[in-house]
């Protein structure tokens, strides 16, 4: 991925925005295939620059549109298994989910609030609680049609 480092590119943030607005665009389906691709991404990405990269464009999808309830809990699993603090990026989707997806990518003059709080999560500042988690929702794999096993 051209944002995370690992192609190179003279405009990453142009990237993510690109990413986001093409996501945002393209609906439910192409949404999840966003996440799926972003989590293959940071599964034992050996490139920790890449991988902090990778963190900040899953907390920017996060924040622009949560993932589809169909994988909600496939997201969330990965999450809990990933390095870095779970609670912090469930947080962000339930907060979009809240209030629902975005109606456009973010703007230049968007993008370092919303990815300053990433960065601050990860030099281990305290990030002030956005909202109660709910519980995790019962997702069956017969619901999607397909059986996953391990990571996805």
């Amino acid at each position: 991925m051209g944002f995370m480092g690992d192609a190179g590119f003279c405009y990453p943030l142009t990237l993510a925005q690109e990413l986001v607005a093409l996501a945002l665009k393209g609906g439910a389906t192409l949404q999840t295939e966003v996440y799926v691709q972003m989590m293959k991404q940071l599964t034992s990405n050996p490139s920790p620059a890449s991988e902090r990269l990778g963190w900040q464009l899953f907390a920017l999808m996060m924040q622009c549109s949560p993932p589809d309830p169909l994988v909600e809990n496939y997201v969330a699993n990965f999450l809990r298994g990933g390095p870095l603090s779970a609670t912090f990026y469930l947080r962000l989707g339930y907060a979009a989910r809240r209030r629902g997806p975005r109606s456009r990518a973010p703007l230049d003059s968007e993008l370092p609030d919303m990815l300053s709080a990433v960065e601050d999560m990860h030099r281990g500042e305290e990030i002030e609680a956005m909202d109660e988690l709910p519980p995790p929702l019962p997702t069956s794999p017969s619901r999607l049609g397909t059986s996953f096993s391990g990571k996805i």
